[in-house]
């Protein structure tokens, strides 16, 4: 892709919506609501977080989910399009008779240019639920900020991921989440994210990369995970291991961060 003009920064909005179980119209219109709103401070990327639509673990996964393209993947490259944006999000997709957790990534013409299969599946290694199918694949993409990658929430579990992007030489890792607390924990206590910061950061600082990590909120409603707490905080490092910005704890939230490529 050598006629790209390659840009020297990048403004990303970390949008941390409220993500509601099954409430498929809901989510979209928050979504959606969201995104045109953030588009008027002219940002670059435009990030959701993981199963924004659906939400994670839904029982109702095998009715609700779409295709890539599909409905919901279609809403975002319009909006995407019309306002001159990437926009990064986490959609449950269905391919035949298989579902995977899932993320895209759209340009600013409306165009799915990567999509990731969540590949360390926690729903099905850890809790032995078996919604989603583990994805195969690990790339990224040539954009006009250098090489972006995805990856999911728990594929962060496993250093391998990162580093195979990092070795493709990509510049930018959008990670999509649902980090979520039993509902005996205190949501504004600091431990809860602690793992993550400690990884992402170390991650972030051996492979020379950027790192951001959008989360949702709500409670999940349904499922081996009812009542835990989807809780924030979403976070982003740079390549020094250095922490970038941190979204609130217990809330809806938006992000603005700059990054100096």
């Amino acid at each position: 892709m050598s006629h790209l003009i390659y840009r020297h920064f990048m403004k990303v909005a970390m949008i941390q919506m409220l993500v509601k179980t099954s409430d498929v119209e809901g989510n979209l219109e928050r979504a959606c609501k969201r995104i045109k709103e953030v588009a008027n401070r002219r940002v670059d990327v435009i990030c959701l977080p993981e199963t924004c639509i659906v939400g994670w673990l839904s029982k109702s996964t095998e009715h609700l989910a779409e295709p890539i393209p599909g409905r919901y993947s279609d809403i975002f490259c319009t909006l995407a399009s019309r306002l001159r944006c990437y926009i990064v999000g986490g959609l449950v997709e269905k391919d035949g008779e298989k579902f995977y957790n899932s993320a895209i990534l759209i340009n600013r013409e409306g165009k799915i240019i990567l999509k990731h299969r969540k590949i360390i599946v926690f729903a099905r290694r850890f809790l032995k639920v078996l919604t989603y199918e583990p994805g195969s694949k690990i790339e990224s993409v040539d954009t006009e900020f250098g090489k972006i990658g995805l990856c999911i929430c728990s594929d962060g579990f496993e250093s391998w991921i990162i580093k195979s992007l990092a070795r493709m030489s990509t510049r930018i890792i959008f990670t999509p989440c649902a980090w979520a607390i039993s509902p005996n924990k205190d949501i504004q206590d600091p431990s809860n994210n602690a793992f993550w910061k400690s990884r992402y950061s170390q991650y972030a600082n051996d492979n020379k990369v950027y790192i951001v990590a959008i989360n949702s909120v709500g409670t999940i409603t349904e499922g081996i995970w009812k009542n835990h707490l989807i809780y924030g905080g979403s976070i982003a490092y740079g390549p020094g291991g250095d922490l970038l910005v941190e979204g609130e704890v217990g809330r809806e939230d938006l992000v603005i961060l700059k990054i100096e490529l």
